[in-house]
């Protein structure tokens, strides 16, 4: 275990690397199911279903993502098959929302997701959790993220 002082200087390189572990384990398992996308992709698809239909400006503010970042992860879910555009009635503006292939395995992913969140957090009392999400929004909140 690290003293506190150098547990402080490391603590944002910890969450760092956490939140790689996580995500590159959600993508891995992704892969194994056969869905054959990234933990990004499912974050857009997730955005997506729990909104019905978004523009891609909303996704981009919602996964803290820049634009053009979303951008590509868009343009991939569409070639894909998983994410239609719809304009709207300002003819400039496009709504994304799930292509039937997506909305048929939507809830696969989520449980994929799911599973993994429960195996990072095997062995962390509901109390901890809670001290951790509580944590986590404190930093968010400090950076100006909400």
């Amino acid at each position: 275990m690290l003293a506190f002082a150098s547990m402080e200087n490391e603590i944002g390189k910890h969450i760092v690397l956490t939140s790689i572990a996580l995500t590159s384990s959600l993508t891995r398992k992704l892969k194994e199911e056969g869905f054959g996308i990234t933990d990004e992709q499912w974050k857009c698809l997730s955005c997506i279903n729990q909104y019905e239909s978004l523009k891609q400006t909303q996704i981009s503010q919602i996964m803290l993502k820049p634009a053009p970042a979303v951008s590509k992860i868009v343009a991939r879910l569409k070639k894909m098959g998983l994410v239609k555009e719809r304009v709207g009635v300002d003819k400039r503006e496009r709504f994304l929302f799930l292509a039937a292939k997506a909305k048929a395995s939507i809830d696969q992913m989520d449980n994929v997701a799911r599973a993994t969140e429960q195996t990072a957090f095997r062995g962390i009392s509901k109390s901890e959790r809670i001290q951790l999400f509580e944590s986590l929004s404190k930093i968010r909140t400090n950076l100006g993220v909400l």
